[in-house]
């Protein structure tokens, strides 16, 4: 379920509304750091099988699922970018990770206990860790909010040859995805295996 709703809903919305996207238009797709096992090892995918990250299996498979998912939204994002007639058209391709982001419900219902908790214990000690990590910094829901609106209406553009925005302790940053991210053979493969899944052509 959350490969086919984080990956697959997103890659045939975007297949099917790219020809009526504006000229000059943008398509922003929400990633996340926790695709770059060199940010979080324990989640982000060390290869690609579309296949296999659909049904992940064994402990936290619900977390690597997560994970999966958001390295498909850059690959997708990546093809998108690469097609002659985005690039024609001039149509900016971005992927934004707005960092870890707590209150939007992400995680499903929470105890009202368990939101105390977290306020109290789990932030602070975060905002501690996010020193050393700073993947782990717990931003704010306006802050993710804003950056997300400033690269949709194109008040943040990336540099050239760059898609992926990444919020970083509430600061916008333009790093170099992970290494699997930016495999244009691991690319290429999401793309078709893709297709083929939502029933369209390569």
């Amino acid at each position: 379920m959350t490969f086919g709703v984080n990956h697959l809903a997103h890659y045939l919305l975007a297949r099917l509304l790219l020809p009526v996207i504006a000229d000059g238009g943008r398509l922003v797709i929400t990633t996340s750091d926790t695709h770059d096992p060199a940010v979080i090892p324990m989640m982000g995918p060390k290869t690609l099988d579309p296949q296999a990250l659909a049904r992940p299996i064994g402990k936290a498979r619900g977390a690597r699922a997560y994970a999966a998912s958001k390295l498909c939204n850059l690959l997708t994002a990546r093809s998108l970018a690469a097609l002659g007639n985005v690039q024609d058209r001039k149509i900016t391709v971005i992927a934004y990770n707005p960092g870890l982001t707590p209150g939007t419900g992400l995680v499903g219902g929470v105890s009202p206990s368990a939101q105390a908790a977290a306020r109290t214990i789990v932030f602070p000690l975060l905002r501690v860790i996010s020193r050393f990590k700073p993947a782990f910094y717990p931003g704010t829901i306006d802050r993710a909010g804003q950056v997300l609106a400033e690269a949709t209406l194109g008040t943040l553009t990336p540099p050239a040859g760059r898609l992926y925005l990444s919020l970083v302790e509430g600061e916008v940053t333009y790093p170099d995805p992970s290494k699997l991210a930016r495999d244009d053979h691991a690319r290429d493969l999401l793309w078709r295996e893709s297709a083929t899944m939502v029933g369209l052509s390569t």
